[in-house]
């Protein structure tokens, strides 16, 4: 995979995005469609894809955004504003919204072949207001079909159908998942931040498992029982997911840690076991992407926001150990 830095040769991983080596970047305006963009490739049109620094093929090859808002801001860039940097120069922007800060999704292909055993870490700067207290209409419930968000501070966040963090796809073979429907895998799998409002009571870590005997919300945050992402809501944290095949490629086993400013880990999702759609047994984790939607659960108010920042991505094999006391090491 093209690599924007030296960092994953310097730090021992397959491959580092700190997304300060690429140009500033944006395709807010979907103009020679007159319409949205919709899901875009580089396959296709990779001049819409970002850029390294110097003007060479970047590694991300997949976005999509789904109205033509101009953005208030670059969807990858600097600092400015209420934009957020965990380190270097440039983040990263996801808006599952409407507001067009950053594209809902943003996509990366391994090129390496891909893995049955491999880990992704980032961190992520998700602001408190993202996620209602209330919605209009609904005595409060967020449960689908679009009503309005609200915001209020101090108060408990309350149910909501769907909030997609970000999915692993298995057998796309291109950028574009072309084998499917280009933009999901043979199978997929789906986390997802989530708000049940009942113990734990609070914003917690999903796996939504598509295919094989059992599709559907699986394998909730199990820690101590009471661990939530509640107090990571504005400000960063990092989160790692180590996803290895078993039982000889028709099932995986998924494992999820959440990490604190200074690197201190809460182990949330241990050695889960998910079934492998029945088409894509035997193959490969070969696309990831960021974002997706909220699937219609609510629509952001004015007292909330629907983008957030990422910085310092990083793949590595599993084979290899956890990603998060290595990566907090070499920035010390």
């Amino acid at each position: 995979m093209q690599q924007s830095s030296n960092k994953a040769e310097l730090w021992g991983f397959d491959f580092v995005e700190e997304f300060d080596g690429l140009e500033d970047w944006d395709q807010s305006e979907c103009i020679w469609y007159h319409n949205q963009c919709g899901n875009r490739y580089d396959d296709r049109f990779p001049e819409l894809m970002p850029q390294l620094a110097d003007g060479g093929k970047g590694p991300w090859g997949y976005f999509s955004v789904w109205n033509t808002n101009a953005s208030a801001e670059p969807w990858i860039g600097p600092a400015s504003g209420d934009r957020q940097v965990w380190r270097g120069t440039k983040s990263a922007t996801i808006d599952i919204g409407k507001s067009n800060r950053g594209p809902s999704r943003l996509g990366l292909y391994f090129a390496n072949g891909g893995y049955r055993d491999f880990r992704v870490f980032y961190m992520v700067w998700i602001p408190a207001n993202m996620y209602p207290t209330s919605c209009e209409g609904t005595e409060g419930r967020c449960s689908g079909g679009g009503p309005i968000g609200t915001y209020t501070e101090g108060e408990p966040y309350q149910y909501f159908a769907s909030w997609k963090f970000n999915t692993f796809n298995m057998q796309c073979e291109t950028v574009n998942c072309s084998l499917v429907n280009d933009t999901y895998g043979l199978h997929h799998t789906v986390p997802q931040i989530k708000q049940y409002n009942y113990t734990p009571n609070g914003l917690i870590i999903v796996n939504a498992n598509r295919g094989g005997p059992a599709p559907g919300f699986n394998g909730r945050a199990i820690d101590d029982g009471h661990t939530t992402l509640n107090s990571s809501m504005g400000q960063w944290w990092g989160v790692e997911f180590h996803i290895r095949n078993i039982s000889n490629d028709t099932e995986y086993m998924m494992d999820i840690w959440v990490y604190d400013k200074e690197g201190y880990a809460s182990h949330v999702m241990f050695e889960q076991v998910f079934p492998i759609n029945e088409d894509a047994q035997g193959g490969v984790w070969d696309q990831f992407f960021f974002g997706g939607n909220n699937a219609n659960s609510w629509n952001w108010g004015p007292t909330m926001q629907s983008h957030y920042y990422i910085d310092d991505f990083i793949v590595d094999g599993g084979e290899k150990g956890q990603i998060g006391p290595r990566y907090f090491e070499a920035i010390r």
